[in-house]
């Protein structure tokens, strides 16, 4: 038995496009698809808290950098209040690799509004900015932000 070449592309085409799971946006409802558009994409998952990230010197192979971030309520968008023995540690680590980098320094600017400085990665790849809420040595929730450098 032998097929021709449009057989061929016919059965090749049905059954890899037929076996896919589409994955298609509801356009009718705008505002439901912004909504998911402007999620926080960096979450504190116990306190329900937002973090953004803004970037204020780039780190490159041969200097620090720095960064801001804000973390607010996802409720109602009030900005964290460190309470009295809270504090926040930003720690940069490479998970493929088992180790981070050099300590971060991590400064309070405005209320829930920080600055890291003297972010520099050692080597290129995949690197997490581990985002750690603590209690004198408890940790109390903690977000990550993963990124290729």
């Amino acid at each position: 038995m032998t097929f021709s070449f449009f057989t061929f592309l016919f059965v090749s085409l049905t059954a890899t496009l037929g076996c896919a799971e589409p994955n298609y946006v509801d356009t009718k409802d705008k505002k439901v698809t912004q909504n998911k558009a402007t999620t926080c994409s960096i979450q504190f998952s116990k306190l329900d808290h937002c973090l953004t990230l803004t970037w204020e010197k780039e780190p490159t192979n041969q200097t620090y950098g720095q960064f801001l971030f804000q973390i607010q309520s996802n409720k109602n968008k009030q900005p964290l209040q460190l309470r009295e023995g809270e504090n926040l540690s930003v720690i940069l680590w490479m998970p493929s690799m088992g180790h981070g980098a050099a300590p971060v320094l991590v400064e309070s600017v405005s209320p829930g509004v920080f600055r890291a400085k003297n972010v520099f990665f050692t080597m290129p790849g995949e690197w997490d900015i581990r985002f750690e809420l603590k209690n004198g040595n408890q940790l109390i929730d903690e977000a990550i932000y993963t990124l290729i450098r």
